[in-house]
């Protein structure tokens, strides 16, 4: 990569699936945080399956915050991630018991006209209501109603 950099050879969707692949393959943890940071700071956007892979990555090395910072750039960048990705970011962080942020990821992608999967919804609302967070199980179902009517 500091050689295509060297050439001014852009870096492509390709190009950061397959390095993500390789260091993630071989649990390099600190490289693929490294490899992360390099994208932010080119301001790339990913597609899918990138956001996934990375995800799923951090999330599985509990590292959630940098789970919860490609949910906020890829939103900060005007882009929904799929639903999958909130998947996974949900889980991640309702296992631990960090119920608010999976909330408030939750309701920003349906502030911005994305559904969420029934799995996550009941995900959230397992977890709300333990917390006797009955009113923003509310506010997500009443969010979801919505936007199947439209």
């Amino acid at each position: 990569m500091d050689e295509m950099e060297e050439k001014s050879i852009k870096f492509d969707h390709l190009t950061y699936h397959t390095m993500f692949w390789g260091l993630i393959r071989s649990n390099d943890v600190d490289s693929v945080i490294d490899l992360y940071k390099r994208m932010v700071d080119n301001k790339f956007l990913p597609k899918a399956r990138v956001v996934v892979m990375l995800m799923k990555f951090f999330c599985e090395n509990h590292r959630l915050d940098l789970g919860l910072s490609v949910q906020n750039y890829l939103m900060d960048k005007g882009h929904c991630p799929h639903c999958h990705s909130l998947e996974i970011l949900v889980r991640g962080l309702c296992s631990p018991g960090r119920v608010e942020e999976a909330f408030e990821c939750s309701e920003e992608m349906l502030k911005r006209g994305r559904h969420m999967s029934e799995f996550v919804f009941q995900m959230l609302k397992r977890s709300l209501l333990q917390l006797g967070e009955e009113e923003k199980l509310q506010k997500l179902f009443q969010m979801t109603k919505r936007l199947k009517m439209i």
